[in-house]
């Protein structure tokens, strides 16, 4: 995904702030960080973004009922 593509993706509408999020210039909202988080299923975390938010969890629905 390109770095354009990516900002949209994730409500960002300058792939320049995503660069800068990327690189560490600028701090990650909390918002972006979680939305982050729910787009790559749990491969990037919000601790990863945002060290000070370590316990914060982003919890999803399971896909059915367990058996």
């Amino acid at each position: 995904m390109s770095l354009r593509k990516g900002a949209l993706h994730i409500g960002l509408r300058s792939p320049g702030r995503l660069s800068d999020l990327e690189n560490g210039a600028a701090k990650w909202p909390t918002d972006l960080a979680i939305e982050a988080t729910r787009r790559t299923n749990g491969e990037v975390t919000v601790a990863e973004l945002r060290p000070d938010l370590h316990d914060v969890r982003v919890v999803r629905p399971t896909a059915g009922a367990p058996a």
